[in-house]
């Protein structure tokens, strides 16, 4: 897993603190099946969410998380709390 702390330079930085992307040095696949369990189960731990940029347009400030996959990116995206809870999960 590849942890990033969002600064002003990120987009949603005003919304997340930090976003988590699967390690680049696993197939592509295997990337896609790890995005895709973290999605499944920050759903179920944090409840709905959506694309980072819809929660930004709807400004939605109770959004624990988000995700990105535009550009083929595989991004999660997570305020302060929801990180910590999702880093003892999966680290």
């Amino acid at each position: 897993m590849i942890v990033t702390k969002l600064d002003r330079r990120h987009t949603g930085n005003h919304y997340f603190a930090y976003y988590a992307t699967p390690s680049e040095s696993s197939a592509m696949n295997q990337n896609i099946a790890t995005f895709h369990a973290w999605r499944v189960w920050c759903w179920e731990t944090f409840g709905p969410s959506g694309e980072r940029d819809s929660m930004i347009r709807m400004k939605s400030q109770t959004a624990q998380w988000a995700w990105d996959t535009e550009f083929q990116h595989l991004r999660l995206y997570f305020k302060e709390d929801a990180f910590t809870l999702f880093k003892l999960k999966w680290a």
